[in-house]
């Protein structure tokens, strides 16, 4: 009776009482007690360690995809400006031979007006790309060092001392 009786007054301990910090109840069965506050600490860090590790690999994913976007564009400059290079070759020559009335020549010359403004539009794009690479980078980068200083953080309470703070 005495057993059942000491069990039932245990379990009816309010919140923050001392049962909390009891690795084993003291009955005459030694039975483990969930420390509950441990368990808080544990769950929360393991909801933030999580975070982090989904923040870290969005951010990876996002770089990745950024840094093809910005090969795609540095080849698309590429050819434009070779195109803009034929057309003003085209252009040049033209004039030269002094066949400057030609209709042809004015399509050409908006053709190339046309590179030009493209060669720019991609390289102002291409810019933009590689601000927000960086940008991107560096979130990546906050990401993963908050991650290692939570997985390096020491595992006692803030209060709680270590066993040679207070002798000097």
């Amino acid at each position: 009776m005495k057993k059942y009786l000491k069990r039932q007054l245990v379990s009816r301990l309010p919140y923050g009482s001392s049962r909390e910090s009891l690795d084993t109840n003291h009955g005459y069965a030694k039975e483990p007690v969930v420390n509950s506050e441990l368990v808080k600490r544990r769950r929360v860090l393991e909801k933030r360690v999580a975070h982090l590790h989904r923040l870290a690999a969005q951010s990876r994913k996002r770089l990745q995809q950024m840094c093809a976007s910005n090969q795609l564009r540095e080849e698309q400059v590429v050819s434009w400006e070779q195109r803009q290079q034929e057309r003003l070759s085209q252009v040049t020559a033209l004039e030269t031979i002094g066949q400057s009335d030609e209709p042809g020549l004015l399509a050409i010359k908006a053709q190339q007006l046309e590179g030009e403004w493209e060669v720019h539009h991609r390289r102002v794009l291409l810019e933009a790309t590689s601000v927000a690479e960086k940008r991107e980078l560096n979130h990546c980068e906050q990401s993963c060092r908050a991650l290692r200083q939570v997985l390096r953080k020491p595992r006692r309470p803030p209060g709680m001392r270590t066993r040679n703070a207070g002798t000097r």
